[in-house]
């Protein structure tokens, strides 16, 4: 397994341990080296906020209903949260699950998806890197809930 991951990691592009292998306008995924066990995401589409995290070594999320600026309601499980706010956003969002990352923003967001994007197969045509198995924008990664909200 050691020679497998040496292989993969030396065949992404300019020596990068994340590229880009799907990329549609306003949205991306990509593969990398960096394994999380688990999964987490966080999302905003239109007025409904979520956040979910099955990700070994994160913190887990307040139970019950959770105060919070902007949210008109927001119930949460150690697991996930789910809230109704004020549109602000088409989509925002980015998750990670093993070795694939994904991210979506419209309007464009740094930190998700910075501009128009277009590639498949590891081949990028269009966005802020180009080329074959392209390094992905900066990804600002998802889950777990931050130490000041825990409440016990």
């Amino acid at each position: 397994m050691g020679v497998a991951s040496a292989s993969a990691r030396s065949t992404m592009g300019k020596g990068a341990k994340t590229c880009i292998y799907a990329a549609n306008c306003c949205a991306y995924q990509a593969l990398t080296t960096d394994l999380v066990i688990g999964c987490a995401g966080k999302e905003e589409l239109l007025c409904i906020q979520s956040e979910a995290c099955l990700a070994a070594g994160k913190k887990s999320f307040p139970i019950g209903l959770i105060k919070e600026e902007g949210a008109i309601i927001k119930c949460g499980l150690p697991c996930c949260t789910y809230g109704l706010v004020k549109p602000t956003v088409c989509i925002a969002g980015a998750g990670e699950c093993l070795c694939v990352k994904s991210a979506a923003s419209f309007p464009f967001k740094e930190g998700l998806v910075p501009s128009c994007m277009c590639g498949i197969c590891f081949l990028t045509c269009l966005g802020p890197n180009t080329g074959c198995m392209a390094e992905p924008p900066a990804f600002t990664a998802p889950g777990g809930a931050p130490v000041a909200d825990m409440e016990r």
